[in-house]
């Protein structure tokens, strides 16, 4: 099996250069650094097809390309991980994409147990 590959997406942010220069050293991970602030950092981003990408999600907000929203469909098959070093705290997305063919395909999305329509009772 390859190394993992991971991007790791920062301008300003220390503790996300420290991340990459630790994960750097780990066997079977193959780490890149993008500077969000370079033109072409979201068309670098998919030729990388990343298994993960860590990202500094305030950061990286202000850049319209590389927002949360268009990094999960710009990247659907990357594990998309935003750290927030304010508040100690990361956040894991993951894009899912279902064919739906009724509503009941639909609702089961929702994760309900059966159905939602499990719960209607007959008048």
């Amino acid at each position: 099996m390859g190394a993992l590959r991971i991007a790791v997406v920062f301008s300003e942010s220390l503790m996300l250069e420290g991340l990459a220069a630790f994960l750097r050293e780990m066997q079977d991970m193959e780490v890149t650094s993008l500077d969000p602030s370079q033109p072409d950092a979201a068309t670098r981003l998919r030729q990388l097809c990343p298994e993960v990408i860590i990202v500094d999600g305030e950061g990286v907000g202000q850049w319209p390309d590389l927002t949360l929203p268009q990094l999960l469909v710009g990247n659907p098959e990357a594990k998309l991980i935003d750290v927030n070093r304010h508040i100690n705290q990361i956040a894991v997305y993951e894009r899912h994409t279902v064919r739906v063919g009724t509503i009941d395909d639909l609702l089961a999305t929702f994760g309900t147990r059966d159905s939602a329509r499990e719960g209607e009772v007959d008048a």
